[in-house]
């Protein structure tokens, strides 16, 4: 009885084990989403499922009823190995994922397809006359008609897009500018603007609502990774075209290859790639404010209050008067009306001193404007200040508006005359007698040491001067700048890096380290980012001077570095790695300098 046990328990697993084993290579296709019907315009996938297959499909070009909208992208891999009774079983999996856009409605059928030898399976799809509710079509953008200018060779995995929320603005309404990043790629490192955007004819003000994280975004029927990296409110200082000239970034990105591998099949690697991109210019068609009567103090929505600052009024003393606009709007366009027409001569306008406290929002500017004016009473009893006045442009309902601020009743009390308010100055002979000059006067003019007073402060100027152009110019010559700040630049890194070892932090200390690294090279070699590669700092390094040991050593340290921040596992010395990066930097200072 035990050996039939024992024998029918070593058949189930030689069942077990050829199931497992005929069932090697398969191609299935599916569409997602699964029990919908896409309709007109809708957007779905074509899954391509394979198992213990080598290759990859062919790119999916023509689907019935659809356009495609990206051929093929691959979405998952895995491999498990299953042991049974000794021996082990790999089981490799990959899924592929085809864009499609749905056109005509209509039933079809789509398959088989061969990959490596192996044919799949049928899929029968039903594409409907209506929109489906489930769809995700792409927002509409208010400047579609813009494309987006791409740099370098990249095939559109990554681009910049601006946009702004009102392409014919009045003079002086804030309109939002922004600034979205698309992209394919998993992750982005040091991305940076290496430029700054040009606002023709306009000013501005920069907002912090921009993203901190990358999020799904639809774009022409294709799924990017998205996040807002500059957002500004930008005001029209005078009507006609205004030109928005967009800035440069650049950064690096993770760039994963696929290989096949004779021993563990398909592989992936992944290895930093440098980009750089520029969003695409915009044209704003600026209307100058409707004619109006009067003078305009401010475009935008606003109201204003008033009030007595000082408590106490007394002849020819001064008090101040307080006006506070508040509200949203070009709060740098804000004025006052002219108050010396507005008030009595009984109560004499002087001056006025504004303040500002303003918050940039994500699509405004918005906060208040203080105008703290004073006045001189000139004589004692009651006076009218009268109410100020307003006038102001909504550009979102496209009128003007008037707003009063309060007038208020003042007393005023006898005061002593103060020399402020003096109407003319007096000559008193008591204080200052004059008389005939006396015959042995010398003339200022004939002693040298006058003189030396006036030719001084001329060489002084000339020698300030001088300092100063060559200032200028050293200044003007940034890439000589970078040169000489390229060691104090690599130190300051070097010493993040050192924080990171302190704290046992590897990532960060790779990261660090390989800033300083190509952070030096870049500047001491003058190379902008763009050129930064092995080859050519190896070239560069060479032709000023630097040894082959000494460029060998560089780039196999940079290579280590890579290497490490990639691969966790890497088991470094971070301080022989810290320790040859000083190294290299001081050799690298002293074979150039030689």
């Amino acid at each position: 009885m035990t050996r039939i046990i024992k024998f029918l328990f070593s058949l189930c697993a030689i069942l077990v084990y050829i199931g497992s084993a005929s069932a090697a290579s398969s191609v299935h296709i599916s569409v997602e989403p699964s029990g919908l019907t896409p309709g007109i315009g809708d957007t779905f996938y074509l899954i391509i499922n394979t198992k213990n297959i080598a290759g990859d499909p062919a790119p999916i070009t023509k689907v019935p009823g659809c356009n495609v909208l990206y051929p093929l992208q691959q979405r998952q891999v895995s491999r498990k190995t299953v042991v049974i009774n000794g021996q082990s079983t790999t089981v490799a999996s990959a899924s592929y994922a085809v864009t499609l856009r749905a056109v005509t409605p209509g039933n079809y059928t789509f398959g088989p397809i061969t990959v490596d030898g192996v044919r799949s399976n049928k899929v029968s799809f039903r594409i409907g006359k209506q929109q489906s509710n489930h769809a995700q079509p792409s927002n509409p953008d208010p400047n579609s008609s813009a494309a987006p200018v791409l740099q370098g060779n990249d095939n559109g995995n990554l681009f910049l897009r601006a946009t702004v929320s009102n392409s014919s603005p009045y003079e002086q309404q804030g309109v939002e500018y922004v600034v979205r990043l698309y992209t394919s790629y998993t992750s982005i490192f040091d991305w940076t603007a290496t430029a700054s955007p040009k606002f023709g004819n306009c000013t501005y003000e920069a907002s912090d609502a921009v993203s901190r994280n990358l999020s799904l975004a639809d774009y022409n029927g294709r799924a990017y990774e998205s996040a807002v990296i500059a957002r500004y409110i930008i005001y029209p200082t005078q009507p006609g075209l205004a030109k928005i000239l967009g800035n440069a970034y650049a950064g690096s990105v993770a760039q994963t290859y696929t290989y096949n591998d004779p021993y563990y099949g398909t592989m992936r690697k992944v290895q930093p790639k440098q980009v750089e991109a520029r969003p695409n210019d915009i044209e704003l068609n600026v209307r100058p404010l409707p004619p109006h009567e009067g003078v305009v103090s401010g475009v935008g929505d606003f109201k204003v209050s008033a009030q007595l600052i000082s408590r106490n009024f007394k002849a020819h003393q001064a008090a101040t008067v307080r006006y506070v606009i508040s509200g949203t709007g070009n709060l740098g366009f804000l004025s006052l009306p002219d108050l010396k027409e507005i008030y009595p001569e009984e109560l004499k306008f002087l001056k006025s001193e504004d303040s500002m406290k303003k918050q940039v929002g994500a699509s405004s500017v918005s906060g208040s404007v203080t105008f703290d004016c004073t006045i001189l009473p000139q004589r004692s009893g009651e006076f009218e200040i009268p109410p100020v006045k307003f006038l102001f442009f909504n550009p979102e309902k496209g009128s003007y508006y008037t707003v009063e601020a309060s007038g208020f009743t003042i007393s005023v009390e006898e005061g002593e005359k103060s020399s402020a308010a003096s109407d003319a100055l007096v000559f008193d002979e008591e204080l200052m007698p004059y008389g005939t000059l006396s015959k042995t006067h010398v003339l200022m003019i004939s002693m040298w040491h006058i003189w030396l007073w006036y030719i001084l402060p001329i060489v002084i100027v000339i020698a300030l001067m001088v300092i100063y152009r060559k200032r200028v110019a050293l200044m003007a010559d940034v890439a000589g700048m970078r040169m000489r700040k390229a060691v104090k630049v690599a130190k300051k890194r070097l010493r993040n890096a050192h924080d990171c070892m302190r704290r046992k932090d590897e990532a960060g200390f790779y990261e660090e380290m390989l800033k300083a690294l190509w952070g030096y090279l870049g500047d001491k070699l003058s190379m902008p980012t763009s050129e930064l590669s092995r080859d050519n700092v190896s070239d560069t390094l060479i032709s000023a001077g630097v040894s082959q040991q000494g460029v060998n050593e560089a780039i196999a340290l940079i290579d280590q570095c890579e290497f490490a921040k990639y691969a966790s596992s890497a088991g470094a010395d971070m301080q022989s790695v810290y320790d040859a990066g000083c190294r290299f930097i001081n050799r690298i200072e002293q074979e150039i300098v030689k």
